[in-house]
């Protein structure tokens, strides 16, 4: 489906989506100055870039104000049930209609503001991230906050915000490498002790696989920041993927 200039891809279609992604990605490496695509798990957006400007990707995630009467372990079992219903979808129009009736019909969600806040009725696992609702006071008024030398509105108490969202945030997650964002990701722990190999560029793969021999003690690292061209990162994940190298990646 396009949208605004975006390929969007379902999850529903598991088989549909192998092929498209293998078409994409051959693609990108042809195009590579003018395509770039976001693939993460069963979720890829492709899209053209028309500047030479430094480009931002942003997440939007929809929120709802919730009735004061409704606990969050309803919700949950709520939508646990509801989400047996949207499975059986299988196109982007039906996922609208089952939306457009869930925003109007479901018992919880609030039109007016209330002390109760939420990821929309219709974000099931946004929802199921969290372990109870936010508070208003939390979030309002929003604040400016600094971030990499630039001003962003953020929530009046963020600590609360990401403690909900998060748990501790410094403290590695018990389920690391296991939620939706890691699918398919070479992620793990980083250990001091590696004496790692790091891979930058597929002159890097290119002399590690050539190499393995004197590199055996050496774990690759595929330093993902370091690459600004999704092309060459997709090229260097493949090549070590088709050379059978237990790589990991520092995001």
């Amino acid at each position: 489906m396009y949208q605004n200039g975006l390929l969007l891809i379902p999850d529903s279609s598991p088989g549909d989506y192998k092929k498209i992604n293998f078409q994409i990605r051959n693609l990108i490496k042809a195009n590579e100055s003018n395509i770039a695509f976001l693939l993460n798990g069963m979720f890829l957006v492709g899209y053209s870039i028309g500047t030479n400007e430094e480009l931002i990707n942003v997440d939007i995630f929809p929120m709802d104000y919730y009735k004061e009467d409704c606990s969050y372990k309803e919700l949950l079992d709520y939508i646990a049930n509801i989400e047996m219903e949207i499975i059986k979808e299988n196109d982007i129009k039906s996922y609208i209609r089952f939306n457009s009736k869930l925003e109007k019909n479901n018992p919880y969600t609030s039109k007016e503001p209330t002390q109760r806040i939420g990821y929309g009725i219709e974000t099931f696992f946004c929802l199921k991230s969290c372990d109870e609702f936010f508070n208003y006071n939390d979030i309002f008024p929003l604040v400016e906050i600094m971030f990499e030398n630039r001003k962003f509105k953020a929530p009046f108490n963020s600590d609360s915000y990401l403690l909900n969202l998060y748990g501790d945030i410094y403290q590695w997650p018990y389920d690391v490498a296991e939620s939706p964002h890691s699918i398919g990701r070479h992620f793990q722990v980083f250990n001091s002790e590696y004496n790692a190999f790091y891979i930058s560029s597929i002159s890097d793969a290119i002399e590690f696989v050539n190499n393995m021999g004197l590199f055996y003690n050496n774990k690759p690292i595929v330093e993902k920041y370091k690459i600004k061209v999704w092309n060459e990162y997709i090229s260097i994940i493949d090549y070590l993927d088709e050379n059978n190298v237990d790589y990991i990646v520092y995001a």
